[in-house]
């Protein structure tokens, strides 16, 4: 597991009840993530595990974990 996955496994989690290596198969099948609460945030951590870039994956985790605390 990288350090970029260590960052945003909470936030998956909490997101859809999954692991970042399952993020790309959620966003397309996840009724969870249909919602644009939790789409965009979703979006965004799969975006920073893409380009590795783990300052977008803090912000992009939680951004996430605060959706989720909302209700969203």
């Amino acid at each position: 597991m990288t350090e970029i996955d260590t960052i945003l496994a909470p936030a998956c989690k909490a997101l859809f009840g999954g692991t970042p290596a399952e993020l790309g198969v959620a966003l397309h099948s996840s009724a969870r993530l249909r919602s644009a609460y939790t789409r965009r945030p979703a979006m965004d951590m799969a975006a920073a595990r893409r380009a590795g870039d783990i300052d977008a994956a803090r912000i992009a985790a939680q951004f996430a974990l605060n959706a989720v605390e909302v209700g969203a």
